[in-house]
């Protein structure tokens, strides 16, 4: 075989061969560009994982402080002796109801010694009506004899 031949077949060889260089190389670069968009991706992702681990820290110690209030205000609650307030509150009720009731009656004997009252006045102004009259006529009668005897004489 003559040179040229030899150097014809290398060269096809020789572009066969970058030809898949090239191919390879186009791979290679469609794969830095996956890492790439994988890498923005992941950063993406962990920015998120810390803003969820901030957010939980957050509602954690809220969680915390509602908890410990919580048990305080059950505390203060259990503490409380409620049969005791209730009796309290039963007496004073009782006190109020009697007390009440005895103004009620109170209230009713003021209104029948009124009513007494009255009809006592009413006697006693009829009783002083009768004798104003009888007074007023001992007076005309006193009137009328003093009248006559002067008359008279």
């Amino acid at each position: 075989m003559s040179d040229i031949a030899t150097v014809n077949d290398h060269l096809v060889e020789l572009e066969s061969e970058l030809e898949r260089l090239s191919n390879s190389v186009d791979e290679i670069n469609a794969a830095r560009e996956a890492a790439r968009e994988a890498v923005s991706a992941s950063q993406s992702v962990l920015s998120t994982l810390g803003k969820v681990s901030t957010g939980y820290d957050n509602l954690y110690k809220s969680n915390e402080t509602l908890s410990r209030r919580m048990h305080d205000v059950l505390d203060s609650i259990s503490q409380v002796n409620f049969p005791s307030r209730l009796d309290k509150l039963d007496n004073t009720v009782s006190a109020v109801s009697i007390g009440v009731q005895n103004l009620a009656t109170d209230f009713h004997d003021l209104a029948r010694r009124l009513e007494e009252s009255n009809d006592q006045i009413g006697a006693l102004h009829s009783a002083l009506r009768i004798q104003r009259w009888m007074m007023f006529s001992v007076l005309g009668l006193l009137t009328i004899a003093t009248v006559l005897s002067i008359i008279m004489r």
